[in-house]
């Protein structure tokens, strides 16, 4: 649950973020507004981080103990460890109320953010399904501009567009076919014929299931915005190529025209359309028309920039994605290095349970977050080579820790610990040690897992 809360936060965070370097990337190169491969490589940048977050959840990537406490209180029931004495396992069953309203904090937002998703696709698949309807039902006309791609007519008062998939064709309203002269109706299919082209039609299919995914982020709806204005912007430059000025007014008025059509407004999330029904996009397109300014043809060049650019955004946002999901104020458990890994085969042929952190005798270990001890002894578990150790439950009950061959402690079984309080010190207690050390083992939901999954700043 908080991992997923943690990255609807980061997807807004690192958008705004786009955003604004987006805003200061167009002022510094003008071309670049009008350049759907950029857009969609921010959109991109954008979507990756935030799936690359999610999917350490399942793939053992860092997760967020920051914000841990949050975890259900179903987990804080069932969660007893088995080594805890009775009156431990009875204090944990009835843990301090303190955490609850965080709990129903979490639950009220995924639960607004589910609705909202819901209702959001839900629009979505109407929407889909109501053009593939419209598609079907199109009826051809011989007198309709020849194209590579079937051309129909609708009654329905829609934009012209372009449907994506298997049967992919252009549909005209027929109150545009009537309204234009045949010179006009030919720039128009060759406007959509852009779109198929460019695959636009599928590029704006995905960015609509993002968007209706992302409802509550401002900057996913206009990053996907501006990429449809400069996909149309890129389509009209496409119809107008080399086109004189008497024939680009004739564009523009037919534009105009279209935008006069009362409109049955299906489209929510439009798909490549031949007018978008938004003003400021359509001002735009009507000043690059009548002024003939379209932005240049799309090249290797372009596309290798913005694919290269991607990449880099990417490869940022998953570093920060990641790095945050230590929590704010991530505590140093000890200070050290870390010697040995988790899942090494030792030469035996056994595997290395936790990791080992090397440091001197006497430094400090602190607790990485607000922790109760659940055993304390000299004799850990009752194994000679485990030598003094120290267990410790996370509040919520979803994670524990041991920590073992420590050379002290200063705590007792249902003591309350709080994020970075000492409670004991690195030693070479047990039957098989020679160096100083810490070995910590870490487990999630009773899985065994490596502690720095759990806790990153552990890899310093």
């Amino acid at each position: 649950m908080t991992m997923f809360l943690a990255a609807l936060a980061f997807s807004l965070v690192w958008g705004g973020v786009l955003r604004v370097g987006a805003v200061a990337l167009t002022k510094a190169a003008p071309s670049l507004r009008v350049s759907p491969s950029f857009h969609l490589a921010l959109i991109v940048s954008l979507v990756v981080p935030v799936i690359l977050m999610l999917a350490g959840i399942r793939l053992g990537l860092p997760v967020l103990p920051a914000l841990q406490p949050l975890s259900g209180l179903s987990a804080l029931q069932g969660g007893i460890a088995l080594h805890a004495p009775a009156e431990m396992q009875a204090g944990l069953a009835h843990p301090r109320p303190s955490f609850r309203w965080q709990t129903l904090c979490a639950g009220i937002a995924i639960t607004l953010y589910v609705f909202g998703a819901a209702v959001h696709l839900l629009r979505l698949s109407r929407t889909w399904q109501r053009l593939s309807a419209i598609a079907a039902n199109a009826t051809p006309d011989p007198a309709l501009p020849r194209s590579a791609w079937p051309v129909g007519i609708t009654h329905t008062p829609i934009p012209a567009f372009v449907i994506a998939g298997w049967r992919r064709s252009i549909v005209l309203p027929q109150a545009l076919v009537l309204t234009s002269s045949p010179q006009q109706l030919a720039m128009i299919v060759a406007h959509e014929e852009a779109h198929l082209k460019a695959r636009d039609p599928e590029v704006a299919a995905a960015l609509s299931l993002i968007v209706a995914i992302f409802w509550f982020n401002p900057f996913a709806r206009a990053l996907a915005g501006r990429w449809r204005l400069a996909a149309e912007l890129r389509a009209d430059a496409a119809a107008l190529d080399k086109a004189p000025k008497e024939m680009r007014r004739a564009y523009a008025r037919i534009l105009l025209s279209a935008l006069r059509i009362p409109t049955d407004r299906v489209m929510p999330c439009p798909p490549a359309t031949f007018s978008t029904l938004q003003f400021r996009t359509e001002k735009m397109r009507m000043t690059n028309i009548l002024e003939g300014r379209f932005p240049a043809r799309k090249s290797r060049f372009s596309f290798a920039f913005a694919a290269a650019f991607s990449l880099a955004l990417t490869g940022v946002g998953a570093s920060l994605a990641t790095s945050s999901l230590a929590g704010p104020g991530a505590v140093d458990i000890v200070k050290g290095r870390l010697a040995v890994s988790f899942g090494v085969i030792r030469k035996d042929g056994t595997f290395h349970k936790g990791v080992d952190i090397a440091a001197p005798i006497g430094t400090p270990i602190f607790t990485p977050e607000d922790m109760i001890v659940v055993e304390a002894s000299d004799l850990f578990r009752g194994e000679p080579r485990y030598g003094k150790g120290v267990e410790l439950r996370s509040v919520d009950g979803t994670r524990r820790a041991l920590f073992t061959h420590v050379d002290s402690y200063s705590v007792n079984p249902g003591d309350r610990l709080k994020k970075g309080e000492a409670f004991a010190t690195v030693g070479k207690s047990g039957s098989t040690q020679r160096h100083a050390h810490l070995h910590l083992e870490a487990f999630e939901n009773r899985r065994r897992v490596d502690p720095v999954s759990l806790w990153p700043q552990l890899r310093n």
